[in-house]
């Protein structure tokens, strides 16, 4: 997530993250992704991936934690997840909230959860913009359609949450974007200051301040590096690669 989303997501909509925040934190425990790949795609499977992303989008209130563990992990297991792609209406989204700022009318709002919608095609998980979309539903007095988007954005920080404590390599929080550290620790009141890989799947994130005696936390990044980019821009002919 570039500056200005964090910019926004730290002033402008922060109110949908304390809510998330608030609810209890689970112990964690290790993401098993034989077992959710096993369920997501078993049609007997009360995690069978349709029916429950029907239920996500539907904003049913009774999805558990673990159900949020399978839709979440068990997203980046489909056809649809493309985590390096660029995403069509990210950038629209996020030029609306930096030119409204804390003031959007109705009219700003539709266009946000317009922009949203679009963006959720193919990052239906992001903790950011289901937190605008909380926004906007609130702007516009659609209670029913707030809640529901606020308990999306608690079951998807519950579910990347109980996936490790970030203390060390071993219990990293597992993301499926770049952009869902920023948004995850954004939640907690945190921003990242930089980043420092550990190894080929985790990297360390450190705080622009220490949260207690945490100067950072561990991120697992390994499913989005299976993922290769669905079209890879070639290189200029008769250029050599820079070594």
């Amino acid at each position: 997530m570039n500056k200005i989303s964090k910019t926004i997501l730290s002033v402008v909509v922060f109110f949908a993250f304390g809510k998330a925040q608030a609810q209890e934190q689970p112990q964690w425990q290790p993401v098993d992704d034989a077992a959710i790949r096993a369920a997501v795609f078993d049609p007997a499977s009360p995690f069978y991936y349709p029916p429950l992303m029907a239920r996500y989008i539907r904003g049913d209130a009774a999805l558990t934690l673990d159900d949020y563990r399978h839709l979440y992990y068990g997203f980046a297991m489909t056809d649809d997840y493309r985590p390096l792609d660029p995403i069509a209406g990210e950038t629209e989204l996020l030029t609306i909230l930096e030119r409204v700022g804390t003031g959007p009318t109705p009219e700003d709002a539709e266009k946000l959860l317009r922009h949203a919608r679009e963006v959720m095609q193919r990052d239906p998980f992001s903790p950011s913009v289901i937190n605008f979309m909380t926004f906007a539903y609130g702007i516009l007095g659609d209670v029913e359609e707030e809640h529901a988007s606020a308990a999306r954005l608690a079951g998807v920080l519950g579910a990347i949450g109980s996936s490790g404590d970030g203390l060390r390599e071993q219990s990293a929080w597992h993301v499926t974007f770049f952009t869902h550290v920023n948004d995850f620790l954004a939640a907690r009141g945190l921003l990242a200051r930089d980043r420092r890989v550990v190894s080929r799947a985790v990297e360390y994130v450190t705080l622009a301040e220490p949260d207690g005696r945490n100067r950072g936390y561990y991120f697992d990044f390994s499913r989005i590096y299976v993922r290769p980019p669905t079209e890879i821009p070639e290189r200029p002919r008769g250029l050599r690669p820079r070594l």
